[in-house]
């Protein structure tokens, strides 16, 4: 068990975050947990962000990686990753399927009362996964994949 942040977690350590003190508690806990479910390495490759560097980047006001520096109550709840099928250039379908199972069981078993954002996107530009939990009870689950080429199975 490493602490990140404010939680103890079993298969992430506070190495793998930017800023790792700046992230929802109760996301990094389903974050871990859709990890160990999945049974997948993954390179973390954004988390939280300033809305400075939000902006920079050219991100949504709304992002769930966004939290607020002057309001300790507002921590990120996203992260990017990377998986290894990406780095060795193997297409991501059955990666992509236990990663997705993981998302929905867990997010079902701990009955959470608002939905998360699951989005692959797959292409010859851009390759990332992103996992968010929305912040408002009642919010809806949102299941994005996307693709930058005409990429077949």
């Amino acid at each position: 068990m490493q602490r990140v942040g404010n939680v103890l977690l079993q298969h992430f350590s506070a190495n793998e975050f930017n800023h790792p003190l700046d992230m929802d508690g109760e996301f990094l806990m389903y974050l871990d947990a859709v990890r160990e479910r999945a049974g997948l390495s993954f390179h973390l490759t954004s988390d939280g962000r300033s809305p400075q560097h939000n902006a920079e980047i050219g991100g949504v006001a709304t992002s769930l990686h966004l939290f607020d520096p002057s309001n300790q109550a507002v921590k990120a709840r996203a992260v990017d990753f990377s998986i290894s099928e990406f780095d060795k250039h193997l297409v991501p379908w059955t990666a992509f399927a236990q990663i997705t199972q993981a998302v929905i069981d867990i997010w079902r078993e701990h009955k959470y009362p608002f939905g998360f954002e699951w989005e692959l996107q797959y292409g010859k530009i851009n390759k990332h996964c992103h996992l968010g939990l929305f912040r408002e009870p009642g919010h809806p689950c949102h299941l994005i994949t996307k693709s930058d080429v005409d990429v077949t199975p």
